[in-house]
C-alpha cells in the first residue's frame, strides 16, 4: 500500500470531495485558464503593456496568451508540510469537507520535464503592487510567443506576499493540445480532515474514495493550535482513533512512528 515517505518532499492538491472523486477516478488533473486565478492582482491574467502594437495586434497577442493554462499545487517548504495549512483546507477543500491529494514530487517532475509543452516552478512572492506587469515592445522584433516564453517566470510565477501561505507550485501548458495532467501513477496518499466526533471509517468521503483507490493509504489531519503544526493520523487495524501519530517535520530522518 502506498504511504508517505517522510524523507521526501511532495506536492498537494486541495479540492472538494466531488472533485477529488473525479480526479482519482479519471487519473487526470484538468488545466485551468490562467485568467481564473485567485490573486486580485492577477485575476485578469498577467498585466502586459503593449508598446508599438495596433489594436488588432493586441487582440492577436491576447489570443496567444489565452492558450496558456495552469494547475496550482501546494509544495513543502522548510518547517511546513504542504498539507498542514488550515486556511487551504478552508478555502479549497470545502471547509474541511473535501480532501488533500498527495503526489510524488520527483515523479511528476520527470513527466513535466519530458514534455516540451509543459513548464513548472514554485511561485515567488513579492510586496510589489503589480508583480506581473511587464512590457512587450514590438520594436525589438521579437514575436509575442517568443516574448511569453522568455518572460514566463515573471508572468506566471509571481504573486503578492498576501498569498505566500499557499506555498504554491504551478504547472503551465503552452497550448490547448494538453488538456490535463496524468496523475494516476503519482498519487501517494489521500488526506481527509479530522472532523470532531465523526466515525471516520464510515464517512461518505472515506468509503467512496477508498473504493476508487483501494491501494492508497489514507490519513486524517487535525490542525494545531494558534498556528502550530497539526497532527496527522494513519489507519491502524481499522481503528477509528489509531495510535499512530506521524512525525512530518522537514528534518532529516523524519519517519512514521510506532511502526
Amino acid at each position: 500500500m502506498n504511504s508517505i515517505d517522510w524523507g521526501k518532499e511532495y506536492l498537494y492538491h486541495y479540492t472538494s470531495f466531488e472533485a477529488a472523486a473525479k480526479i482519482l477516478a479519471s487519473g487526470k488533473l484538468i488545466f485551468s485558464d490562467v485568467k481564473r486565478l485567485n490573486d486580485i492582482n492577477e485575476s485578469c491574467g498577467p498585466t502586459i503593456i503593449y508598446a508599438g502594437c495596433s489594436g488588432k495586434e493586441i487582440i492577436e497577442c491576447e489570443n496567444i496568451l489565452m492558450n496558456y493554462k495552469q494547475i496550482s499545487l501546494t509544495m513543502d517548504v522548510e518547517g511546513r508540510r504542504g498539507f498542514d495549512i488550515p486556511a487551504m483546507w478552508g478555502h479549497y477543500a470545502s471547509r474541511g469537507n473535501g480532501a488533500c491529494l498527495v503526489f510524488d514530487n520527483a515523479s511528476i517532475l520527470i513527466d513535466i520535464q519530458s514534455e516540451s509543452r509543459l513548464y513548472s516552478d514554485q511561485v515567488s512572492y513579492s510586496d510589489l503592487e503589480t508583480p506581473n506587469e511587464i512590457t512587450y515592445d514590438k520594436q525589438f522584433k521579437e514575436s509575442f510567443a517568443q516574448f511569453i516564453n522568455r518572460a514566463k517566470d515573471k508572468l506566471f510565477f509571481r504573486k503578492t506576499e498576501d498569498w505566500a501561505y499557499e506555498q504554491e507550485y504551478r504547472i503551465i501548458t503552452i497550448n490547448d493540445e494538453i488538456k490535463a495532467l496524468d496523475i494516476s501513477k503519482h498519487v501517494v496518499s489521500i488526506i481527509l480532515y479530522n472532523r470532531d466526533h465523526e466515525d471516520f471509517l464510515n464517512s461518505v468521503e472515506y468509503v467512496s474514495l477508498s473504493k476508487i483507490c483501494p491501494a492508497i493509504r489514507f490519513y486524517r489531519y487535525a490542525p494545531g493550535f494558534i498556528g502550530g503544526q497539526g497532527n496527522l493520523y494513519g489507519l491502524d487495524n481499522n481503528s477509528i482513533k489509531p495510535p499512530i501519530v506521524l512525525n512530518y517535520s522537514m528534518t532529516k530522518g523524519a519517519v512514521e512512528e510506532n511502526q
